[in-house]
Order: C-alpha cells, then sequence, then structure tokens
C-alpha cells in the first residue's frame, strides 16, 4: 500500500466483515479446521484483519456485521435477488469470525436491519468528526461515495489481498466526478451485483458524461429536453426508476450506532489472551502462536 498521510494515531480502520469474510471464503481453497470444520473464510479474513493492522498501525479498529433485511429489500422487493444463498459452511463462518473479535476483545458493530455498508458510512462521518482519518476495507463499491480528504476507501480488487486505496484523486482519476457523486453515476447505470435498474442504454461514458455536464441526477432528469435524442426520451420515461435506484445506492449517515471510540482503541497489547485460545479451538495454530508473539511483544514494549 502507498504510505498513509495520516499520523497512525489518527487512522480508524473500519473493516467491512460481511464482505471480506465472502471474499474470503472464495478466495481460499476448503482449509479445515478443528473436527474438520472448513475455516479458510475465517482464516483468509483473519489474515487480512492483521495483515491491515500491521500495515497501518491504527489507532482504532471497528469490524461492522450486516444485520438481516434493511429499508432496501422493503422498498425494493427485487433488491440483491438475483445473488445465489450462502452455502451452510458459509454462514458457520460467519459466527466464527464474530465469536474470535469478541474474544479478542475487538470492537464489533451490528444493527438490526441495517447494512455494513451503511454502518461504515456511519462510523466514517463519526470518526471524521472526532478528528480520525478513518481508512474503510471493503470489497463494496457503494462505499465510494464516503471518500473525502480524511477517509479514504480500501478497495479489494481480487481476493483479499489486492487494494486500491481511493483517495478523492485516485476516485477521480477513474470516474472523472466527485466521489458524492457515485449514488447518480449507479442509478444512471444500475448495478447487476445488487440487482438495481439502471437507465437503459446509459454505460459508464454516457453516465460521466451527463454528471459532468449537468452535475446530479435530478438535474439529469429535470433537463432531460437538453440531452436530445432517443436518450432524452428514455430519461424521462424511467425517472422514477432512477430516482429508486439513486434512494437505495445512497447510504445511511445516521445509523442509530453503537460505536465507542475508547472501545475501539487499537494495540497488540489490549487483545485479549482469550481470543488466542478462541483460535487454537478453531484449529487455527499458526495464526494464534503469531498473534500471541505480537501480544507479548507489545506488552514488553509498553
Amino acid at each position: 500500500m502507498p504510505r498513509d498521510p495520516a499520523p497512525p494515531g489518527e487512522r480508524f480502520l473500519l473493516v467491512d466483515a460481511s464482505s471480506l469474510i465472502f471474499r474470503a471464503y472464495y478466495a481460499l481453497p476448503e482449509i479445515s479446521g478443528q473436527g474438520g470444520r472448513p475455516v479458510q473464510g475465517v482464516l483468509g479474513f483473519l489474515n487480512m484483519l492483521f495483515r491491515l493492522a500491521d500495515d497501518l498501525a491504527p489507532g482504532r479498529l471497528a469490524v461492522c456485521y450486516d444485520g438481516g433485511m434493511s429499508r432496501r429489500e422493503e422498498a425494493f422487493p427485487e433488491y440483491k435477488a438475483n445473488r445465489a444463498e450462502a452455502p451452510d459452511d458459509l454462514l458457520e463462518q460467519f459466527l466464527m469470525v464474530g465469536q474470535a473479535l469478541e474474544a479478542l476483545g475487538l470492537h464489533t458493530l451490528y444493527v438490526e436491519r441495517s447494512e455494513a455498508d451503511d454502518l461504515l458510512a456511519t462510523a466514517a462521518r463519526l470518526g471524521e468528526a472526532a478528528g480520525l482519518a478513518p481508512r474503510v476495507v471493503t470489497g463494496d463499491k457503494d462505499l465510494l461515495q464516503v471518500v473525502t480528504d480524511r477517509t479514504h476507501v480500501l478497495f479489494t480488487r481480487r481476493g483479499v489481498t489486492d487494494l486500491a486505496v481511493m483517495t478523492p484523486e485516485t476516485f477521480r482519476e477513474r470516474y472523472h466526478i466527485e466521489p458524492a457523486r457515485f449514488p447518480d453515476f449507479k442509478a444512471l447505470i444500475g448495478d447487476k451485483s445488487d440487482n438495481l435498474p439502471g437507465v437503459t442504454g446509459v454505460g459508464e461514458a454516457t453516465a460521466i458524461q451527463l454528471l459532468r455536464r449537468f452535475g446530479s441526477l435530478e438535474e439529469i432528469l429535470d433537463r432531460s429536453a437538453e440531452v436530445g435524442g432517443h436518450l432524452a426520451l428514455t430519461l424521462a420515461e424511467q425517472a422514477d426508476q432512477a430516482r429508486l435506484t439513486l434512494r437505495l445506492a445512497t447510504l445511511d449517515r445516521g445509523v442509530p450506532l453503537p460505536l465507542d471510540l475508547e472501545e475501539a482503541r487499537f494495540s497488540y497489547r489490549r487483545l485479549r489472551p482469550e481470543g488466542v485460545e478462541a483460535l487454537l479451538t478453531l484449529g487455527l495454530r499458526a495464526l494464534a502462536e503469531r498473534l500471541a508473539k505480537k501480544m507479548v511483544a507489545a506488552a514488553r514494549e509498553a
């Protein structure tokens, strides 16, 4: 990763458990732990978590989980309807990760009926307000809308090791618009991964051109006659559909979040020995021994 401009004590590592466990599960070959249970998602996620902790040396760390059906399914039942059901052993590994994080004493965030990306967006806002520099790790492009001078997104491109650091500058280089307009961009092109409709015939290049010319989806729709041609008719006909996608793609940054910035303080010295035991119980001996050494070294340096 490129050098992080924020002082280590200000860095606030926010991790999308839902996205990264899923990626680790499919990126790694099946790995058996205690009793022959598959644990590749657990191992891949925790290895990445502590690798990021080593690379970034964050002063605070929190892990966010999905909280079940959200307002998006209620507003649009077809939301994510194209996704297959998660295998049972993957769901079990989500629970294993949660148990390991709790045993280690790491700060986890979960809110009923709220998606992890809304929790991450809210935590990033609260972190900025507290003078911190949030670093959001996710494979969900929706989080790109929270990028600011203080909040950066570490976006997983392949597996769980290839990360793109998205700052305002790198976002503009890629999309040629401001990060806050990413939901408008999605409203125009749609999102196959979330099963969200876009405007028929509008691809990335056209969406960028329209947003650079008019500034926002609402301005595009209000002034669709100025676009001309068949696209003007399509924009007028599909305006409600585009506005719905915009609402669904816009993250909620006001979730009532039980974020405790003191509880979120991170150092290897603060990890609990019970966490090492939990990893041994899962059959993750190499990771447990590595963490134990880091904890002992951190205690000696204190």
